[in-house]
């Protein structure tokens, strides 16, 4: 049976609410969706932890050296925690009392690491630790740890991102091969101090290119059997 005018427009007017209530339905299930994730939950960076351990050596009273007991302690905790050559060791002294007896029993036990490491670097410093008050010099081995990024990582749903937020997986694996690569854990905290440059041998470079006068490569017999 053909439809009337109005009933054509009624049909037209409810067609068009179900289509706006699906498209909002879909628009909700999309800005829930983008807001169930965000960049944030994956920062995608090798990161570098400071890890320590610490060790306590007791001195008889008045002494300068441990006694052998506690050398023996202490040979066996530098052993087992000088694994990497990156450690940093450091020995805390009082922060009263005694202050020079404290010295004088920290360059004992620099003596002692010397002869089980003999390169490694230690460095002396009060600490405010109860323990210390009847003397005892605190060992402690820190190093900076790699932690690496939790790879794959795809977290991000696969759905339609009306932010266009970046991949959760982006980058993962540059971030992984960075942890794995780093020889020192502590160049990703603070670069190394660089060596003082020779200026003079530079400059004198740059007076030959200013002046025409660029010494040519070296042509040894290597080089030319290659080029050919």
């Amino acid at each position: 049976m053909p439809l009337s005018a109005p009933m054509l427009v009624a049909t037209a007017q409810s067609g068009a609410r179900i289509l706006a209530f699906l498209l909002l339905g879909a628009l909700g299930a999309c800005a829930r969706e983008e807001a169930s994730w965000t960049p944030a939950e994956a920062p995608q960076r090798v990161r570098a932890d400071w890890r320590s351990e610490s060790h306590l050596v007791a001195f008889p009273a008045g002494a300068v050296a441990p006694s052998s007991e506690e050398t023996g302690k202490l040979a066996y905790f530098l052993t087992a925690a000088l694994r990497s050559g990156e450690e940093r060791l450091a020995l805390g002294i009082p922060t009263s009392g005694d202050t020079q007896l404290a010295e004088r029993r920290a360059q004992a036990l620099r003596r002692v690491v010397a002869s089980l490491a003999p390169d490694q670097p230690v460095t002396v410093a009060p600490v405010a630790d109860p323990r210390l008050r009847d003397g005892a010099v605190l060992v402690t081995v820190g190093r900076y740890v790699v932690t690496t990024p939790s790879c794959p990582d795809w977290r991000k749903p696969s759905g339609i991102d009306a932010g266009n937020s970046r991949m959760s997986n982006i980058g993962c694996a540059n971030e992984t091969n960075l942890g794995l690569m780093i020889a020192d854990p502590a160049d990703l905290v603070v670069g190394q101090t660089l060596a003082p440059a020779d200026g003079e041998a530079t400059a004198r470079g740059v007076r030959r290119y200013r002046e025409g006068k660029v010494k040519p490569l070296p042509k040894d017999a290597d080089t030319l059997s290659t080029a050919k």
